[in-house]
């Protein structure tokens, strides 16, 4: 039967080998429906759902293949990376740990015992730094955090490392295609990237999680978010599409791969809303002291506002509005330097938000504003700066932000 059944594998062995997976599923199932007790078949239809990213798929067949086969050895292994590609190191831990076990009672090779040492070592170095990356989040240190989580992500997905370039910004990683790693981990890395304000490849995060995982409560509520710093939505929509999901979250299982349970997650969500509405109520009711004239009221009120802002860490297309119309005020007032700095802590913030602070070029910058549904914001924060150096005598400075402006496009939005 042996030699029959090496025969019947062949030809679905060339289909994985010419990659046509697809077929190599239905020429093994096929098989299976005829010898369903097979481990092997089981193990090669596995290997078809791997390169179709069928991971759930492959650790059905996997896991079947192992109660035929407490030797095949190959189907520890799958279920393992699986396992750590969907980010339940609980369940890869326990495969690594068997894997092992059995691998020294076959006396097959001793390679594999060594394979499975190598990849529970490398599953407790996973463990160790998730730990890490909860503390230091809660202690709101940011960059270890994120230092943590992206090295769990390169022994999670050693092929990263080769497309990493070496870079001096805050993320190892950058802003490289990441689909080795479970949703759930780039979630939290998208999270951690904007509490360290970088923003674009958050955001590149959150069109990723849109696309390819649209059911994913917690991404959901990400993408909003991302949404609304981004002022892509109002407070209002925004509110809409999360009373939805905290319904959805209110009705199913929490996710035992995610960081934390449906009730942390509805918590965020409501203490999102919660502070929204506060810095927003703030800021009308203080824009409505300055319409009136009453620029020191207005003035005072918009700083207390920042502090919100800032203990909050809502970070947002809100947020620069917030510094330009501080700007605004001081200049009334006739407090020029504190205008130009608050001037300038607006457009440093929405450069960063808008096309990155990597790139210094005007060359870059002036394409990329003219590109921008935020130039007249971007003209705005300049023209005032440009009128406040000049009001203190720095010209130079002053006649680089109005070259600058001249270079810009005309704004035809009226």
């Amino acid at each position: 039967m042996e030699d029959i059944l090496k025969r019947l594998i062949e030809p679905g062995e060339q289909l994985i080998n010419d990659k046509k997976y697809s077929e190599g599923v239905d020429y093994f199932t096929k098989l299976i429906d005829k010898h369903p007790n097979e481990a092997d078949l089981y193990e090669k239809r596995a290997s078809c759902y791997i390169y179709l990213e069928n991971a759930e798929k492959a650790i059905e067949d996997s896991t079947k293949a192992i109660s035929l086969d407490n030797l095949n050895l190959k189907s520890y292994f799958r279920n393992l990376r699986c396992y750590i590609l969907l980010g339940n190191i609980r369940k890869a831990k326990y495969y690594t740990e068997n894997g092992l076990k059995y691998s020294k009672k076959s006396n097959v090779s001793k390679m594999n015992n060594k394979l499975f040492k190598h990849e529970l070592d490398n599953i407790k170095k996973i463990e160790e730094l998730l730990e890490s990356v909860k503390r230091s989040y809660c202690q709101k240190h940011y960059i270890n955090a994120l230092t943590f989580l992206e090295e769990a992500f390169l022994i999670a997905d050693p092929t990263l490392e080769q497309r990493t370039k070496s870079t001096n910004g805050v993320s190892i990683l950058g802003n490289i295609s990441i689909n080795g790693v479970c949703k759930e981990w780039q979630l939290l890395r998208g999270k951690i990237l904007l509490k360290c304000k970088q923003f674009l490849i958050a955001k590149k995060i959150s069109r990723f999680m849109k696309e390819k995982y649209s059911s994913y409560l917690n991404g959901q509520f990400y993408t909003v978010y991302i949404e609304y710093i981004y002022d892509e939505i109002s407070l209002e929509d925004a509110k809409l599409k999360l009373k939805g999901v905290i319904r959805e979250l209110n009705n199913s299982d929490d996710n035992e791969v995610d960081f934390y349970d449906n009730d942390d997650i509805m918590n965020e969500i409501l203490d999102f809303l919660k502070q929204a509405d506060e810095v927003e109520l703030l800021r009308n009711k203080y824009n409505e002291e300055y319409n009136q004239g009453k620029y020191q009221i207005a003035d005072h009120g918009y700083y207390q506002c920042l502090k919100l802002y800032d203990k909050y860490e809502l970070y947002s297309i809100s947020y620069v509005k917030l510094l330009s119309n501080l700007s605004n005020t001081k200049s009334k007032l006739s407090k020029f330097k504190q205008s130009t700095e608050y001037s300038t802590k607006a457009i440093d913030l929405l450069e960063n938000m808008i096309f990155g602070n990597k790139d210094k070029k005007i060359e870059t910058k002036i394409n990329k504003i003219n590109n921008s549904s935020f130039k007249s914001l971007f003209t705005k924060l300049y023209l005032r700066r440009a009128s406040s150096q000049r009001q203190q005598k720095l010209y130079d400075k002053a006649v680089n932000d109005y070259e600058f402006l001249l270079k810009l496009l005309p704004d035809n939005s009226g």
